[in-house]
């Protein structure tokens, strides 16, 4: 037959009837492994949030793509050949600046240069896209012309950069993150007379 123990006398502790407890400096100390348990864990999280945000701003321009082509149609050929950039330009040191260069929002229902009317009471701090033509390094695809208005030429061959994320300012002028840090997408476009 099991013997039964009697709990009065078998109770660790030092007095009779003191049930054991965690001392003050055992519960810190596990405070403080679950505490740099949990920063490693949100440190792991940080480039999965990053590589979301880049899928996320593909998915959106590849979405806008239909929106810039439209926008470089309406603009014109002479439009398009003026707002390109010459081949083998270095996109990191073109000024943020630039008349040159064309924003859109992440939806896209918004396309236009810094100046555009299109941006008159946009929300600000609001992630935007910047896009940069540059003119195709195939001489034959993408001729120089001199007086785009007489030209025989009917189509102008560039490449589109779509870099993301790009910030309007107060006065409308853009806030740029720096170029290096930012999610770039290019494809090819061709702006017909």
């Amino acid at each position: 037959m099991p013997k039964t123990l009697n709990t009065d006398t078998h109770r660790s502790g030092r007095f009779r009837g003191q049930i054991r407890a965690f001392s003050l400096i055992e519960v810190v100390i596990a405070l403080g492994i679950f505490a740099l348990g949990i920063t490693a864990v949100i440190g792991l999280l940080q480039p999965v949030i990053m590589s979301v945000r880049a899928s996320m701003d593909a998915n959106s321009a590849n979405r806008i793509v239909g929106s810039i082509n439209q926008k470089l149609t309406n603009l014109g050929y002479v439009s398009a050949q003026n707002l390109a950039f010459p081949a083998g330009t270095d996109p990191l040191q073109v000024s943020p600046n630039d008349s040159k260069l064309i924003y859109a929002t992440l939806t896209g229902d918004k396309v236009g240069v810094d100046a555009d009317p299109v941006w008159v009471g946009t929300p600000k701090n609001q992630r935007y896209f910047e896009i940069m033509l540059v003119r195709s390094s195939n001489a034959n695809l993408s001729p120089v012309d001199s007086n785009p208005t007489t030209s025989s030429y009917s189509f102008v061959v560039t490449a589109v950069r779509v870099s993301s994320p790009a910030y309007l300012g107060t006065d409308n002028s853009p806030i740029i993150t720096p170029r290096a840090n930012r999610s770039t997408f290019i494809y090819n476009t061709v702006v017909t007379r």
